[in-house]
């Protein structure tokens, strides 16, 4: 299979590919104008919006990006959200899994939590009491979470949150992993039979190799949210007034 420099989206499908959101709503709507104008200016036979996941914690309003990102899909079913880790842990935790808890409440929990009008006290007195989160928590934020898809991939595109398994075939890639595998994926240098697209690991600046494209640029952080696009071979940015080269 080709690697980055042939790699190729099925003909006539344009694909962007959004990096981790993480409460940062105003980041995401800039991107989707952005997306709207290029359509606008581009009018591809078709096209699809690839999220990577990580749309809670951190950052100021989870809560506002989830809802965001359920009436988007539900209006457009071209416009494609997949699971992150922090995603599965708020979702599992609130509804009723203990075993993501801590970790997810050390990483971001807190504030996606505040979104929602609840504190870690709150929440924890909720879980040991047993009882729901119907009054703070709209269910169908989490039956929207939980129903997340793990992958998609097209022609020589694969994207995931995390990454994959270098050591299995795509085919044959488990959940686990495509939420939040690092190494060895990251230093793994063989083609994987497609250009593995991802988030999940923060980088200053696109992360750009040969058989994948990191696209998590730390929006939490005070980096940007960064959008690729992918149309027949052309690879490139996504800026206010156009598709930069992706270098």
């Amino acid at each position: 299979m080709p690697l980055l420099n042939e790699a190729r989206t099925p003909e006539g499908l344009r694909l962007y590919a959004i990096g981790d959101v993480h409460g940062c709503l105003d980041k995401l709507v800039t991107i989707h104008e952005w997306i709207a104008a290029d359509l606008d200016d581009q009018r591809p036979p078709d096209w699809r919006v690839v999220h990577v996941g990580d749309y809670v914690d951190r950052g100021p309003d989870s809560r506002g990006v989830v809802d965001y990102l359920i009436e988007l899909t539900a209006n457009d079913p071209r416009q494609i959200c997949l699971m992150g880790n922090h995603d599965q842990m708020f979702a599992e935790s609130i509804a009723g899994s203990p075993r993501y808890v801590s970790i997810w409440m050390e990483h971001g929990g807190v504030e996606t939590l505040a979104s929602y009008g609840l504190t870690r006290d709150a929440m924890e007195r909720k879980i040991f009491d047993g009882v729901g989160f119907d009054d703070e928590i709209p269910p169908r934020h989490i039956e929207f979470l939980l129903g997340l898809c793990h992958y998609v991939h097209y022609g020589d595109y694969f994207f995931a949150h995390a990454g994959i398994d270098p050591d299995h075939p795509l085919a044959d890639q488990e959940p686990r992993d495509l939420m939040w595998i690092r190494d060895p994926f990251l230093r793994d240098e063989r083609d994987h039979g497609a250009v593995v697209i991802h988030g999940h690991t923060p980088v200053s600046k696109l992360d750009i190799r040969l058989n994948r494209i990191g696209i998590d640029t730390a929006a939490v952080f005070g980096g940007s949210l960064s959008c690729i696009v992918l149309d027949g071979k052309m690879k490139g940015r996504l800026m206010p007034d156009g598709v930069a080269p992706l270098n």
